[in-house]
């Protein structure tokens, strides 16, 4: 008897318990068709056209022995207002070069014209002055491990509602929208979905989500327990007390929507922590071999 009242009060007080916990990660949830409407909006989804005229292009091998460049881990053709050029990424640097495919002269912080020119691109804003633009190589509280790509570029834009785009210039694409309500927004979502307070201390952070869904799962199944124990005897015990009644009818569909729940997140907790250890938080090596001008062959470069 002592024993089925010690499980009984470590069901209403790990229960109480757990409800901090549940309410953080629900009102989490309930942020998410908030941030979806307020989400800024790209005014173009695809990249720009580029129409490129190689007809009197310097190859791109002479192109690079122009400027010295030995290796390069990847070449790509821009086109930066109204002149087009070789985009070439050298091995363990963050920003690419550009060089005039006609003439094979360099373009002074090419990569961060292009990158405010794709800004503007997919913002339609033509016009707005730049507030800032900086290369991003590694994540941050506004720019999250979510987005994968590094490195990018952020760009702002001198607006009261402060949006950055987050450009990609190896892809010519978009990364990420932001503004300060969207910021506000996801600082608020992490605080109750991930406890982002607790970032600093990230083995704290996992200890306490996981004694939480331990607490939830007892007090699952411990609900479970006494639904069923108590059958026999509820008709008549719950007869003059709607409440508790309302409570043991809810509290079988709720047992079995925590066990759910605890499931996908311990599923979640586990491999979130895996990928937080193994996500990179600052600039990644090259996805390709660097490789030599003195390996293409004259018009190589028109592959």
């Amino acid at each position: 008897m002592k024993a089925r009242a010690l499980f009984w009060q470590l069901h209403l007080w790990l229960g109480a318990l757990s409800c901090l916990g549940l309410l953080l990660w629900a009102g989490s949830g309930l942020l998410h068709p908030i941030m979806a409407r307020a989400q800024p909006q790209p005014a173009q989804r695809s990249a720009p056209v580029q129409r490129i005229d190689l007809q009197h292009a310097l190859p791109l091998a002479a192109a690079l022995q122009q400027q010295g460049i030995a290796h390069i881990a990847q070449v790509q053709l821009a086109h930066i207002g109204g002149q087009s050029y070789y985009r070439v990424a050298l091995p363990q640097q963050a920003q690419a070069q550009y060089l005039q495919i006609n003439s094979g002269a360099a373009l002074a912080a090419g990569d961060a014209q292009y990158a405010e020119q794709l800004a503007r691109h997919y913002t339609g804003l033509a016009r707005t002055p730049v507030r800032s633009l900086r290369l991003v190589t590694q994540f941050d509280a506004d720019y999250l491990p979510i987005n994968k790509l590094l490195p990018v570029w952020r760009v702002e834009f001198a607006q009261d509602d402060g949006l950055r785009a987050y450009i990609d210039t190896s892809q010519a694409r978009l990364a990420a929208l932001s503004d300060h309500r969207q910021a506000v927004l996801m600082r608020v979502f992490r605080i109750g979905h991930n406890w982002a307070f607790l970032d600093a201390a990230p083995k704290l952070q996992i200890s306490l989500m996981t004694a939480l869904l331990a607490c939830l799962l007892f007090s699952a199944l411990s609900g479970l327990y006494f639904y069923w124990r108590l059958a026999p005897s509820a008709q008549q015990r719950l007869r003059q007390r709607p409440l508790t009644r309302w409570h043991r009818r809810l509290g079988l569909v709720v047992s079995v929507m925590l066990l759910m729940a605890v499931g996908s997140g311990a599923y979640h907790l586990l491999h979130g922590w895996q990928a937080v250890r193994t996500a990179p938080t600052a600039l990644p090596p090259p996805a390709f071999a660097p490789f030599s001008p003195a390996e293409m062959t004259e018009h190589s470069w028109m592959g």
